[in-house]
């Protein structure tokens, strides 16, 4: 902070700059590696702007934007597994998480390479970026669970080693696919079916802040027990992914 004081307002809005343009490369590694895996995002946040997908694509612009203050500094990129890609889902989501972290290093990088090559304030600023971007790989990596997401360092861990946590992370991403799956079993009749798809979809359920997804299980357990329909159950892959 006494450095930021003493470049005064151009210190300050050099390093904004320079925080939000390594935030944007983040997001969008993991937004591109998302789409190489055939994902489907659903939500990306940067900073106080906010991209959610529509809950109908007849738009033609599927997103819609939206302001919101709460987290003015980070990033998050939320996504889902459509239908036609759940084969290999484990290393699909993997792959999507490491996406993040593999393009600040890149711009890093670059940006290291740039400095070297340029002088006076280009080389400056490059080498401004490149240390920014460096932080955000180190705070990104470092394996740390948050009240409502884990950092990319953590389910990486998560995701290779610990079987459990595994299932849980993938389980979870695959909700909204288990809720249309075990809908479309229960409607045609195939009962054994729908109650494999509720117990997978239960794995999602590991922590206090996974109650609002257990809650749901509950309800549609009480259709299966009950035989009543479940068109009365409306749940968005947005609240989903959300909580």
């Amino acid at each position: 902070m006494a450095f930021l004081h003493a470049m005064g307002a151009f210190g300050f809005f050099g390093f904004m700059a320079a925080w939000y343009l390594c935030v944007i490369v983040h997001e969008a590694g993991h937004a591109l590696a998302a789409l190489a895996c055939g994902l489907k995002i659903i939500a990306i946040e940067i900073g106080p702007i906010k991209l959610r997908r529509r809950e109908l694509d007849t738009e033609r612009f599927p997103f819609k934007l939206k302001w919101e203050w709460s987290r003015p500094y980070g990033g998050i990129t939320r996504m889902r597994f459509p239908r036609v890609a759940l084969s290999r889902p484990t290393l699909r989501y993997l792959l999507m998480v490491c996406g993040g972290p593999s393009a600040s290093l890149l711009l890093f990088l670059l940006a290291m390479l740039l400095a070297t090559r340029t002088s006076g304030f280009a080389s400056l600023a490059f080498l401004f970026v490149a240390v920014t971007s460096s932080v955000v790989v180190g705070a990104t990596l470092f394996p740390t669970r948050g009240k409502r997401f884990d950092s990319d360092g953590r389910r990486i861990l998560d995701l290779v080693f610990i079987p459990s946590l595994r299932e849980w992370h993938v389980e979870k991403v695959l909700y909204v696919e288990r809720l249309a799956c075990f809908k479309t079993a229960f409607r045609s009749g195939d009962m054994p079916g729908a109650s494999e798809q509720l117990e997978r979809m239960r794995k999602a359920c590991r922590t206090p802040k996974d109650k609002v997804l257990l809650d749901i299980v509950n309800h549609l357990q009480e259709h299966l027990i009950s035989g009543e329909s479940v068109d009365d159950c409306q749940w968005s892959p947005q609240a989903a992914e959300a909580k």
